[in-house]
């Protein structure tokens, strides 16, 4: 409240009055999201009417207001703002820019929130393998976009046995390199170790459970086949399938 009543009084095509508001916006948002979004939605205003060209101020905007949102539980909205700054981050910084992956996590968080599993999956991938190559498989994004990716492949309801097993793989690696750069004790590590165990469950679950003719069995990707029954196991099933 300090910087706004400080700036408040100045005409509306000031910026620091502006930013001042921005600031107010978020500070609110931390214990009262209802009372901060109209202030927010009127900081993107001024700025799409006044700071055209002030590119990274809407953006960063827009990603506030996503944030709002998604705190209100309006992921739909969030998901739709997230979005558009993605796309325009896209086209203006490249793929590969830092904020352009921040943004690309936060919109997965959401995709995963109104379970668009496969979406979420697609993009993800993608993600994953621009973040490697831009920030290297230490950075902080790069582990929390494939943080999100297990997740997406965790617990996608057509899940099979091959996506768990995967969704294992990858937050093993992940946790690894999370206790390693960051530390046992950093948020994100420990995230990532109860993770490891919501996943142990469920690939316990799935082995356990009788499959029926049209369950998602762990063969319906090549690769799967592989894993399960070996590469001499699938020359045999192969061959009797051909036979048969």
């Amino acid at each position: 409240w300090a910087s706004w009543k400080t700036y408040v009084g100045r005409p509306e095509p000031d910026a620091f009055r502006t930013m001042a508001m921005g600031a107010l916006g978020n500070t609110l948002r931390s214990h009262d999201a209802e009372q901060a979004l109209p202030i927010l939605e009127a900081s993107l205003s001024v700025r799409q009417r006044l700071f055209q060209r002030n590119t990274q101020g809407i953006l960063i905007a827009l990603s506030n207001l996503a944030g709002c949102f998604g705190d209100l539980g309006r992921h739909e909205e969030s998901l739709g703002l997230l979005r558009q700054t993605h796309a325009r981050r896209t086209e203006i910084f490249g793929s590969s820019d830092p904020g352009t992956l921040i943004d690309a996590h936060m919109l997965a968080k959401v995709m995963l929130k109104l379970g668009r599993y496969a979406e979420a999956k697609t993009f993800l991938t993608e993600q994953a393998g621009v973040a490697r190559n831009a920030l290297g498989p230490d950075h902080s994004d790069t582990l929390e976009i494939n943080h999100y990716l297990s997740i997406a492949l965790a617990d996608d309801p057509a899940r099979t046995l091959y996506d768990l097993r995967k969704a294992r793989n990858i937050a093993q690696d992940t946790h690894k390199r999370h206790r390693r750069v960051l530390g046992p004790d950093y948020p994100g590590s420990r995230d990532c170790e109860r993770f490891l165990s919501h996943v142990a469950q469920r690939i316990a679950n799935f082995q356990d459970a009788p499959q029926g003719p049209d369950d998602p069995l762990t063969f319906s990707r090549p690769d799967g086949l592989a894993a399960t029954l070996g590469d001499d196991g699938v020359l045999r099933f192969l061959t009797n399938f051909s036979l048969g």
